[in-house]
């Protein structure tokens, strides 16, 4: 498998597929071979199993030893998983700092936890003992039918293992003899024939769920309205409106898109699955499902459910802390709410969909979160600052990305938006000197209106300039190279239409 991915990967992607430190694939190529695999095991019901190795607190590791040290240890991990760890069927890759991947193809989950388990084993010996390595253990398609499930399942049992001081190797606790019972999560049961209505909720019931029922499409949508479902298991084939239908309007519905939605379904088409897929479903299960499969299906996706509404608490308490910063900072009052706003409107403007709209957003939002690391001295100088002040504000950017880190997956784009709303497109911006093509779309609409606002605001050691002033500032940083011109020209264009700056006269 490793040597046909590698082929099509140079062709079509970049020249290298590997990671230059440990001689493993790099992230990029791990991702094409993971499609791949799960292409090929639903094509021919091959099982494959995904492994994360992680070392704990690398950061404390590389500060008590030093970098070099660091590296030595990642190196060290990469050879053993080569040499004594994966067959030549098997990829391995490392795909973030400290973060290992292995894709073990045509194997269950009983075998890969011994062959693992190994490979674990013979890192600690040799490697150690000054440090310690969590693992996770993820089958398809026995724990997840899909790649996100199998993706979020894998980071969630991974963090249970790094969280564990006597266990360092975890797998779905779901698919061990004992179910961990859930004790107040609604699931709500649609199906038009009764006797598959009975039956599931019956296996629900004796799992202390409580069910809901619901015999049409139509009755299911009531249901969701009056009831705080926390899961749908949902037959395709209905008279009237059909799953794919009810599962479209609820992933389309801002209140209802979170619910996990599992269609339960006699067809087992390829056609099928990409119509469920296409209408937002979360996950499959054929009819009749087999009672193990189904109660951990439905937990791991109700755990998940649970995990993304406390994301979405978090969020919420990062932007009051974002505005309690801002407060705090008396030269900058409204300032994200007004670049928000124009971020917004420029991002619309130049096509951006509703998913990356929702994370320039929340990027706006959060881009000087860093800022609460800043002494507030500094903040309000009512003068000009040195060159050493200068140096502790530019940490914001690093200070805000490390706060958000954890919710990077919720985060998204927003994350980078943070981090990168000080770089500029020639390289001479904050912090990593970033240029070019890579600076994403979002990065680039943050540049500019951050700029402009910051222009239009008064500062103790200088007035604000007035709108046009900014708006033309901005303009010649877009033509020396450091901005964007394009998002600048949507700028432009949303000032005039505001009548916040006058029509440019014609000659």
């Amino acid at each position: 498998m490793e040597k046909i991915l590698q082929s099509e990967y140079r062709s079509k992607v970049q020249p290298t597929c590997q990671d230059s430190l440990t001689g493993l694939m790099d992230l990029s190529f791990f991702q094409l071979s993971m499609d791949r695999e799960i292409e090929r095991s639903r094509r021919y019901g091959s099982p494959f199993v995904l492994a994360l190795l992680d070392v704990d607190d690398f950061t404390g590791y590389n500060n008590k030893y030093g970098s070099l040290a660091g590296d030595i240890l990642l190196k060290g991990i990469g050879s053993i998983i080569t040499r004594r760890g994966v067959r030549q069927s098997d990829l391995s890759a490392r795909i973030a700092g400290d973060r290992f991947a292995l894709l073990l193809v045509e194997i269950t989950l009983p075998v890969a936890k011994k062959v693992l388990a190994r490979i674990h084993r013979e890192i600690i010996e040799t490697l150690g003992p000054n440090f310690s390595l969590s693992m996770s253990i993820v089958s398809f398609p026995g724990n997840a039918a899909t790649k996100e499930t199998l993706l979020f399942l894998s980071e969630d049992v991974l963090a249970q293992a790094k969280e564990s001081t006597t266990r360092k190797i975890f797998w779905p606790e779901e698919y061990e003899p004992k179910f961990k019972k859930e004790q107040s999560s609604n699931v709500l049961v649609v199906d038009d024939e009764p006797a598959n209505v009975t039956l599931l909720s019956a296996l629900l019931t004796s799992s202390n769920y409580n069910v809901f029922q619901a015999t049409s499409g139509e009755e299911a949508l009531q249901v969701v309205v009056r009831e705080d479902i926390d899961l749908i298991l949902l037959d395709i084939m209905m008279p009237g409106m059909d799953g794919y239908e009810v599962c479209s309007l609820l992933k389309r519905t801002e209140a209802t898109r979170v619910i996990p939605i599992i269609l339960i379904t006699a067809l087992d088409s390829v056609e099928a699955r990409v119509k469920g897929i296409e209408a937002g479903v979360n996950d499959f299960l054929t009819k009749p499902p087999a009672r193990e499969e189904l109660l951990a299906r439905v937990q791991s996706l109700i755990r998940i459910k649970k995990v993304n509404s406390n994301l979405t608490s978090i969020e919420n308490v990062l932007i009051s802390l974002a505005n309690i910063i801002e407060a705090t900072h008396k030269y900058n009052e409204g300032h994200i709410q007004r670049v928000a706003s124009m971020a917004l409107e420029i991002g619309k403007r130049l096509g951006m969909q509703k998913d990356d709209l929702e994370s320039l957003k929340l990027g706006s939002m959060l881009h000087d979160i860093g800022k609460i690391g800043i002494p507030r001295q500094i903040l309000n100088k009512p003068s000009r600052l040195t060159s050493h002040e200068q140096k502790v504000m530019k940490k914001h950017v690093q200070t805000g990305y490390n706060i958000c880190l954890p919710l990077q997956k919720n985060l998204d784009a927003a994350l980078e938006i943070i981090r990168n709303h000080h770089e500029r497109l020639d390289g001479s911006g904050y912090p990593d000197g970033l240029s070019g093509d890579q600076l994403s779309l979002p990065v680039r609409i943050m540049a500019v209106v951050d700029m402009y606002d910051a222009l239009t605001t008064k500062r103790p050691y200088r007035k604000a300039n007035s709108r046009a002033e900014s708006l033309a500032i901005v303009e010649e940083n877009a033509r020396k190279g450091r901005l964007d011109m394009e998002v600048v020209k949507q700028l432009k264009y949303f000032l005039i239409k505001q009548k916040k700056v006058d029509m440019p006269q014609q000659p």
